[in-house]
């Protein structure tokens, strides 16, 4: 049974009328566990109310293992949710959190070299210590896959293009692709030639582009797949595409055909969309809803 790896922050999301727990890579590892792969988040904590509530939450998760330090010196992660006049979700990161914090351990190292899938993102490295960490962990993982966040101010494009190149599997959004692309000067006349040309330049052979309700676009090796999405009652959006990633990642090792792959956007792209109609990025997801989904049964 393959295990799993997730770096990153862990924090609340703070939004007008409460708090959730957030956090891509704790959002990854919990739907990654859902679905049967055994996976463990390594992340840190404050030494503070937040942090202690927001570990009770995390242990309640269905998480095989939790690496989460407790920081004496900075507090637990926050981000102030805000939303734009099209309903998307921006997000006010607090700045020196526990979660900058991540120091290298043995017991962690050891835990990424056993794992058969490491997954990280951009935020893991806008702190100083937790990006030192993070660049060890990559010369231990086996399968390495960059889940980009792009969060202005926190972009910066060396480091994103460092991470990327260290990747076996880069996961992005449309957005993110298109913005990344320019920055590397290109202007393509389709979604397709940008993730060829981001294979190409970063020398990556799995790109995934998520596309909100209208599904994704999957290249593996020399091969381009694509999937048009699921028209659902959307209710939160937010998550949805860490529960895709976690759904693409529980089947992608084990696809060899080209229906395999067809079959995997499918799939990935209704978990994706099932989370949508649910409030909460970890709320609960049946086999059956995601099935009937697939099947056109969903009403």
């Amino acid at each position: 049974m393959r295990k799993a790896i997730c770096f990153g922050e862990v924090l609340w999301d703070i939004f007008p009328n409460g708090k959730v727990i957030g956090g891509a890579p704790l959002h990854v590892a919990a739907r990654l566990s859902s679905l049967g792969v055994p996976s463990r988040i390594v992340s840190k904590i404050g030494n503070d109310a937040a942090g202690r509530t927001l570990l009770e939450h995390i242990q309640n998760l269905n998480l095989t293992g939790v690496y989460i330090k407790i920081d004496q010196d900075y507090p637990t992660g926050e981000a102030i949710v805000k939303f734009d006049e099209n309903s998307e979700a921006f997000y006010d990161i607090k700045t020196a959190s526990a979660w900058d914090n991540i120091e290298l351990t043995k017991e962690i190292e050891e835990a990424v070299s056993a794992a058969d899938i490491f997954v990280y993102g951009s935020l893991a490295a806008r702190g100083q210590t937790s990006k030192e960490t993070l660049h060890e962990l990559l010369k231990k993982a086996k399968y390495k896959v960059f889940d980009v966040n792009v969060r202005k101010p926190y972009c910066d494009f060396d480091e994103i293009l460092f991470l990327m190149r260290q990747a076996d599997l880069i996961k992005l959004n449309e957005i993110e692709l298109r913005y990344l692309v320019r920055h590397l000067g290109a202007e393509n006349e389709s979604l397709e030639l940008d993730i060829l040309f981001l294979s190409d330049y970063t020398e990556t052979s799995q790109i995934c582009v998520t596309r909100g309700l209208d599904g994704a676009v999957l290249l593996s090796g020399e091969n381009l797949y694509s999937h048009p999405g699921y028209d659902v009652e959307v209710v939160d959006t937010i998550g949805s595409g860490d529960n895709f990633l976690a759904a693409l990642l529980s089947k992608i090792q084990d696809c060899e055909t080209e229906q395999d792959f067809n079959d995997l956007l499918a799939y990935a792209s209704a978990v994706g969309a099932v989370a949508a109609t649910k409030k909460g990025p970890a709320s609960r997801i049946d086999k059956e809803e995601v099935l009937q989904l697939i099947q056109g049964q969903l009403s």
